[in-house]
Protein backbone atom coordinates (compact mmCIF):
# COMPACT_ATOMS: atom_id res chain seq x y z
CA UNK A 1 0.00 0.00 0.00
CA UNK A 2 0.84 3.20 -1.22
CA UNK A 3 -0.03 5.52 2.23
CA UNK A 4 -2.99 5.41 4.30
CA UNK A 5 -2.76 9.39 3.57
CA UNK A 6 -3.53 8.47 -0.07
CA UNK A 7 -6.43 6.70 0.49
CA UNK A 8 -9.72 8.32 -1.52
CA UNK A 9 -11.91 9.38 1.06
CA UNK A 10 -15.49 7.57 1.36
CA UNK A 11 -18.34 9.05 3.36
CA UNK A 12 -21.21 7.44 3.88
CA UNK A 13 -24.56 8.55 6.28
CA UNK A 14 -22.26 11.63 7.92
CA UNK A 15 -19.32 9.32 8.64
CA UNK A 16 -16.10 8.14 7.04
CA UNK A 17 -16.11 4.92 5.94
CA UNK A 18 -13.40 2.61 4.13
CA UNK A 19 -14.86 -0.08 1.92
CA UNK A 20 -13.49 -3.92 2.12
CA UNK A 21 -10.94 -3.36 -0.70
CA UNK A 22 -9.69 -0.40 1.35
CA UNK A 23 -9.40 -2.47 4.64
CA UNK A 24 -8.07 -5.20 2.58
CA UNK A 25 -5.31 -2.74 0.62
CA UNK A 26 -4.91 -1.01 4.07
CA UNK A 27 -4.04 -4.14 6.08
CA UNK A 28 -1.81 -5.58 3.52
CA UNK A 29 -4.52 -8.78 3.52
CA UNK A 30 -7.02 -10.37 1.03
CA UNK A 31 -10.73 -9.26 0.35
CA UNK A 32 -11.65 -13.10 0.98
CA UNK A 33 -9.56 -12.90 4.55
CA UNK A 34 -11.49 -9.55 5.22
CA UNK A 35 -14.97 -11.64 4.38
CA UNK A 36 -13.99 -14.75 6.18
CA UNK A 37 -13.18 -12.91 9.09
CA UNK A 38 -16.46 -10.80 9.26
CA UNK A 39 -18.38 -14.19 8.20
CA UNK A 40 -16.44 -16.18 11.64
CA UNK A 41 -17.64 -13.15 13.47
CA UNK A 42 -20.94 -11.65 12.35
CA UNK A 43 -22.15 -11.50 15.87
CA UNK A 44 -18.97 -8.94 17.10
CA UNK A 45 -20.13 -6.54 14.33
CA UNK A 46 -22.99 -4.34 14.62
CA UNK A 47 -25.01 -2.58 11.44
CA UNK A 48 -24.94 0.89 11.50
CA UNK A 49 -21.74 1.14 13.91
CA UNK A 50 -19.16 -1.28 12.63
CA UNK A 51 -20.59 -1.06 9.36
CA UNK A 52 -23.23 -0.20 6.70
CA UNK A 53 -24.05 -2.77 4.35
CA UNK A 54 -25.43 -0.49 1.22
CA UNK A 55 -28.18 -2.02 -1.47
CA UNK A 56 -30.72 -1.17 -4.01
CA UNK A 57 -31.27 2.47 -5.12
CA UNK A 58 -28.36 3.59 -2.21
CA UNK A 59 -25.79 1.00 -3.90
CA UNK A 60 -26.87 2.28 -7.70
CA UNK A 61 -26.65 6.17 -6.22
CA UNK A 62 -22.85 5.41 -4.68
CA UNK A 63 -21.80 3.49 -7.98
CA UNK A 64 -22.67 6.54 -9.73
CA UNK A 65 -20.97 9.21 -7.55
CA UNK A 66 -18.35 7.23 -6.32
CA UNK A 67 -17.33 5.78 -9.38
CA UNK A 68 -13.75 5.57 -8.29
CA UNK A 69 -14.85 3.21 -6.15
CA UNK A 70 -14.83 0.84 -8.82
CA UNK A 71 -18.29 -0.79 -8.06
CA UNK A 72 -19.10 -3.68 -10.01
CA UNK A 73 -22.66 -2.81 -11.83
CA UNK A 74 -23.45 -6.41 -11.23
CA UNK A 75 -22.75 -5.85 -6.98
CA UNK A 76 -25.79 -6.56 -5.17
CA UNK A 77 -24.72 -4.98 -1.69
CA UNK A 78 -21.86 -3.31 -0.31
CA UNK A 79 -19.47 -3.04 2.63
CA UNK A 80 -18.41 -0.07 4.11
CA UNK A 81 -17.10 -0.22 6.99
CA UNK A 82 -16.78 2.65 10.20
CA UNK A 83 -14.04 3.49 12.43
CA UNK A 84 -14.96 0.78 14.79
CA UNK A 85 -15.39 -1.92 12.35
CA UNK A 86 -12.03 -1.03 10.60
CA UNK A 87 -10.58 -1.95 14.47
CA UNK A 88 -12.64 -5.17 14.64
CA UNK A 89 -10.69 -5.90 11.73
CA UNK A 90 -7.73 -5.18 13.31
CA UNK A 91 -8.21 -6.87 15.99
CA UNK A 92 -8.77 -10.50 14.26
CA UNK A 93 -5.63 -9.79 12.34
CA UNK A 94 -3.36 -9.11 15.33
CA UNK A 95 -0.10 -8.13 13.99
CA UNK A 96 1.93 -5.38 14.81
CA UNK A 97 1.58 -4.23 11.30
CA UNK A 98 -1.90 -3.85 11.52
CA UNK A 99 -2.05 -2.03 14.41
CA UNK A 100 0.11 0.62 13.08
CA UNK A 101 -2.24 0.72 9.99
CA UNK A 102 -5.07 1.13 12.04
CA UNK A 103 -3.48 4.74 14.22
CA UNK A 104 -2.69 5.67 11.05
CA UNK A 105 -6.02 5.59 9.72
CA UNK A 106 -6.94 6.91 13.22
CA UNK A 107 -4.60 9.85 12.65
CA UNK A 108 -5.06 10.38 8.99
CA UNK A 109 -7.84 9.21 7.51
CA UNK A 110 -10.76 8.69 10.08
CA UNK A 111 -10.15 11.85 11.80
CA UNK A 112 -11.09 14.13 9.06
CA UNK A 113 -14.36 13.40 9.27
CA UNK A 114 -15.90 16.48 11.41
CA UNK A 115 -13.96 19.24 9.23
CA UNK A 116 -15.31 17.46 6.00
CA UNK A 117 -18.73 17.31 7.51
CA UNK A 118 -18.82 20.91 8.91
CA UNK A 119 -17.46 21.85 5.15
CA UNK A 120 -20.53 19.39 3.15
CA UNK A 121 -23.15 21.26 5.92
CA UNK A 122 -21.68 24.48 4.89
CA UNK A 123 -21.85 23.67 1.19
CA UNK A 124 -25.33 21.98 1.49
CA UNK A 125 -26.69 25.40 3.19
CA UNK A 126 -25.64 27.08 0.62
CA UNK A 127 -26.71 25.00 -2.59
CA UNK A 128 -30.21 25.31 -0.47
CA UNK A 129 -29.73 29.06 -0.49
CA UNK A 130 -29.40 29.34 -4.34
CA UNK A 131 -32.05 27.13 -4.76
CA UNK A 132 -34.68 29.81 -3.19
CA UNK A 133 -32.93 32.06 -4.94
CA UNK A 134 -33.55 30.74 -8.21
CA UNK A 135 -37.26 29.77 -7.37
CA UNK A 136 -37.99 33.63 -6.57
CA UNK A 137 -36.59 34.07 -10.25
CA UNK A 138 -33.33 35.68 -8.61
CA UNK A 139 -30.25 35.90 -9.83
CA UNK A 140 -27.40 33.98 -8.25
CA UNK A 141 -23.68 34.29 -8.72
CA UNK A 142 -21.36 32.44 -7.27
CA UNK A 143 -18.41 33.23 -8.09
CA UNK A 144 -15.01 30.68 -8.32
CA UNK A 145 -11.77 31.27 -6.49
CA UNK A 146 -9.13 31.29 -9.73
CA UNK A 147 -7.56 28.32 -8.00
CA UNK A 148 -10.28 26.51 -7.88
CA UNK A 149 -11.05 25.96 -11.87
CA UNK A 150 -10.95 22.57 -11.80
CA UNK A 151 -13.63 21.93 -8.91
CA UNK A 152 -16.13 23.96 -11.12
CA UNK A 153 -17.34 21.20 -12.71
CA UNK A 154 -17.64 18.75 -9.62
CA UNK A 155 -19.65 22.41 -8.10
CA UNK A 156 -21.87 22.21 -11.15
CA UNK A 157 -22.36 18.43 -10.54
CA UNK A 158 -23.21 18.97 -6.75
CA UNK A 159 -25.63 21.26 -7.42
CA UNK A 160 -26.91 19.68 -10.09
CA UNK A 161 -27.51 16.29 -7.13
CA UNK A 162 -29.05 18.50 -4.83
CA UNK A 163 -31.24 20.04 -6.78
CA UNK A 164 -32.18 15.86 -8.13
CA UNK A 165 -32.40 15.27 -4.33
CA UNK A 166 -34.88 18.09 -4.15
CA UNK A 167 -37.02 16.36 -6.34
CA UNK A 168 -36.91 19.19 -9.22
CA UNK A 169 -36.87 18.53 -12.74
CA UNK A 170 -34.64 21.35 -14.20
CA UNK A 171 -32.43 21.45 -16.81
CA UNK A 172 -28.52 22.60 -15.89
CA UNK A 173 -28.56 25.37 -18.00
CA UNK A 174 -32.00 27.20 -16.67
CA UNK A 175 -30.73 26.28 -13.39
CA UNK A 176 -27.12 26.73 -12.79
CA UNK A 177 -24.92 29.89 -14.05
CA UNK A 178 -21.41 29.89 -12.99
CA UNK A 179 -19.56 33.10 -13.34
CA UNK A 180 -15.70 32.94 -13.51
CA UNK A 181 -13.64 36.11 -12.34
CA UNK A 182 -11.43 36.63 -15.09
Amino acid sequence: MKSIKDLVPVDYSNQRVLTTAQVAEAYETSVNNIKKNFNANKEQFTEGTHYFKVTGEALKRLQVTAGYLQISSKARSLLLWTEHGALLHCKMINTDAAWKVFQDLSNFYFAHRNDDTDALKAEIAALKKENAALKANRPVARPLNKSKVPDAVEDIFNMMREVERLGKNAKPGQIFTVKFPW
